[in-house]
């Protein structure tokens, strides 16, 4: 969902400004709304300028959950970020499902009509122990969904640091370079 101007308020509970916001409902593994995730936008469609542009009104437990952003079919991909899936979706055409964070994403609940999972992992830059946040929390969902009987495929950006949602920007950059050139 989109509000066009909503209040944000800072950690000291002072009104900063009015700002554009997506909202997402996160939904827990039987569908019901555990949590309402918010995106502060500027005009123009990126993010506030704000201190924190995404935030989290936890409510209910969060194990499992997703923001549930298409009907799942047989196949379904499942990605981090809302932007990200909703990238993912453009790029494939198949349902997308995002658990928010690296941390939430080995355990988010797949249907059982789903056979197949497309796990499109961030190519994060590791951190101070080498550790790529995306791409282990991709390689744990794998691992258990393989368990599970479901057929799992991990998909990682080329380019480090990076992820679907700048893979489908750059396409988009080229697409319109390409018009401007015609």
């Amino acid at each position: 969902r989109f509000h066009r101007r909503f209040p944000y308020y800072g950690d000291d509970r002072k009104l900063v400004g009015h700002y554009p916001m997506m909202v997402a409902k996160v939904q827990g593994p039987d569908g019901r709304p555990v949590a309402l995730h918010r995106t502060y936008l500027t005009k123009d469609g990126v993010k506030a300028p704000v201190d924190e542009p995404k935030k989290l009104m936890k409510t209910l437990g969060m194990q499992g959950a997703a923001v549930r952003l298409y009907k799942p079919g047989k196949r379904l991909v499942v990605c981090e970020g809302i932007e990200t899936a909703f990238a993912a979706h453009f790029l494939t055409g198949l349902p997308a499902w995002s658990t928010l964070t690296a941390s939430l994403m080995p355990d988010v609940f797949i249907p059982e009509e789903v056979e197949e999972v497309l796990v499109f992992a961030d190519n994060d830059l590791p951190d101070e122990h080498g550790i790529r946040a995306g791409q282990r929390a991709a390689e744990k969902l794998a691992q258990r969904l393989e368990k599970e009987g479901k057929k799992v495929r991990v998909v990682v950006p080329v380019i480090s640091g990076s992820d679907f949602h700048d893979v489908w920007i750059s396409r988009l950059d080229q697409a319109h370079q390409q018009l401007r050139a015609a």
